[in-house]
């Protein structure tokens, strides 16, 4: 099961690159391809709509029901296909009879404005579905056997009690945390009068439920019922909590680690910062000049190395890790009240090694692109 997870991982991570090759075409015109949810005639549903053309969606062809819509009340997925000949317009099928049809009215990046109308009736039903997205970035598979689109998984979710914990601050900004029971995932929904407070709350409880799939998947593979969530040998946590929030951003960290029944447990974390006016990710690499970040990254070695021979005295020489920190030239970011922390991201045999190095906004001054600086002399005022 520790394959399925770290295979899962690396579908995330590899979708993230397609994401990133793909965005720009996606941002000039979007279209419906991609997971969405929303209600139709007042019942949750999770729709998902298959881009034919795309080649790499062919490698799971041999999955059924691709493109489908199900309410998460029944968990029975009805297929959907393209309309022959009407580019917008997508059939919906049960039971080998049409029994619907999709009129995509509108899209944008996030926000999907549909006609529903029913074959017999001709009942038309407008509904405005959200694509779905996590803090990680959109899911557009519609694998239905691991993916976000599995009816079994969304029902489960979807009955799965919530609760709500006592109310926390970080710099003054209020929070709750959010559990999912018998699923070890936690989350948070922030409760301060943000412009984004609406979209960052749904990232955050998309997350919640990406992450308990995956926990529920590492100790239930055969998708058997578990009432107790210590009585299988394999288990996962995972939780989100902010490590910096002003006015303008908030960072958050999305810590996943357990014991799936691979050769060792693993430890996973990930860093995002998120603009609290638009909603948007923030790329904290683009606040830093490409042509220097060599230099800046000599500098945090250099910074790393020193902490890391502080902490082991006479032993360092020996010390393993000081090679490693040496080779490394990837971190996660994330903003801190005094600047912008690197954390080395090891591979699982070397994770020991792993450090947060903070650099001061003085520090990272010569490096800073134009878009670096208008940001940093912001967070100074």
């Amino acid at each position: 099961m520790i394959n399925f997870i770290l295979g899962l991982l690396i579908t995330i991570s590899l979708h993230s690159i397609s994401h990133a090759k793909t965005s720009l075409i996606e941002k000039d015109k979007p279209t419906e391809y991609g997971v969405w949810v929303g209600t139709l005639g007042g019942e949750h549903i999770i729709a998902c709509f298959e881009n034919p053309d795309d080649t790499g969606s062919r490698y799971f062809s041999s999955i059924p029901n691709r493109s489908s819509y199900f309410y998460l009340k029944y968990s029975k997925p009805i297929s959907l296909r393209q309309k022959e000949g009407e580019r917008e317009v997508w059939e919906e099928i049960s039971e080998n009879k049409i029994t619907g049809e999709w009129q995509i009215k509108k899209v944008t990046e996030r926000t999907l404005d549909v006609n529903w109308r029913a074959t017999d009736s001709g009942k038309v039903i407008p509904m405005i579905l959200h694509r779905f997205e996590d803090l990680s970035g959109y899911r557009e598979s519609c694998v239905g056997e691991d993916g976000i689109h599995n009816p079994y998984k969304n029902q489960k979710f979807h009955k799965a009690k919530m609760n709500r914990g006592l109310i926390q601050e970080i710099s003054n900004k209020k929070y709750r945390l959010l559990n999912i029971e018998k699923m070890n995932a936690s989350s948070l929904e922030l409760l301060e009068d943000i412009p984004a407070r609406k979209t960052l709350n749904f990232l955050l409880k998309n997350q919640l439920r990406t992450d308990a799939y995956g926990n529920l998947a590492c100790r239930n593979p055969n998708d058997e019922e578990i009432e107790d969530v210590h009585s299988s040998q394999s288990d996962s946590n995972s939780s989100v909590a902010p490590v910096f929030w002003n006015d303008r951003w908030i960072s958050l960290l999305n810590n996943v680690n357990g014991d799936c029944g691979g050769a060792s447990p693993f430890s996973i974390f990930s860093y995002s910062t998120w603009d609290t006016q638009s909603g948007k990710a923030v790329h904290l690499w683009k606040w830093f000049q490409e042509t220097r970040i060599g230099k800046l990254n000599s500098l945090i070695v250099k910074k790393a190395v020193k902490s890391r021979r502080a902490f082991n005295g006479n032993g360092a020489e020996k010390d393993s890790c000081i090679s490693e920190i040496k080779e490394n030239t990837k971190y996660q970011l994330h903003l801190s009240t005094k600047g912008v922390i690197f954390s080395h991201d090891f591979p699982r045999y070397s994770q020991a090694c792993n450090d947060n190095i903070e650099l001061s906004f003085s520090e990272l001054k010569p490096y800073l692109s134009e878009q670096g600086y208008q940001a940093v002399h912001a967070l100074m005022r």
